[in-house]
């Protein structure tokens, strides 16, 4: 399979980082460590190298809840309990804005395809809200949180 218009996407709720997929005619010794190639690709067959296009950090998941629930003046409540549904909206409400991004990069880079590694857990409510043109062009999607991947090896986990 050519990668030659592709996006790699990986995210979780307080991450996202897109890459495009660029061949390499020959490896370059500076290049080495951020080579990809396929375990099974027979000698001869291009290899790989992931381009950093997008780097996001998602600060909202990762604030306390009495950070995020104060009145108007900054003063944090008082009261330690929280509503029930306060983290599910969090949830909803930050994979509305992962899915936006998501379809916003591929309006943006235009692939013709690409891979998505996104949590288990969350995986089927991310794709939901993905607009039907960033599906149909989801080539592989893998139920796995790889933001922590290296990016040498990243590549392999969708081969």
């Amino acid at each position: 399979m050519e990668y030659g218009n592709c996006m790699v996407i990986v995210a979780d709720m307080g991450q996202l980082k897109a890459y495009a997929i660029k061949t390499l005619e020959g490896i370059n010794p500076q290049n080495r460590m951020q080579v990809s190639s396929a375990k099974s690709s027979p000698a001869g067959q291009n290899r790989y190298r992931l381009e950093l296009l997008v780097d996001k950090d998602y600060i909202e998941p990762h604030k306390h809840t009495s950070e995020q629930m104060s009145d108007k003046l900054g003063n944090r409540s008082g009261a330690s309990g929280e509503p029930h549904n306060s983290r599910l909206q969090q949830q909803q409400s930050g994979l509305k804005k992962l899915a936006g991004d998501i379809d916003e990069l591929l309006g943006e880079y235009m692939p013709e395809n690409w891979f998505l590694a996104f949590p288990k857990h969350l995986n089927n409510q991310l794709l939901e809200r993905l607009s039907r043109q960033s599906r149909e062009k989801l080539d592989i999607n893998l139920p796995s949180d790889l933001t922590k991947t290296d990016r040498s090896q990243l590549l392999s986990c969708f081969l």
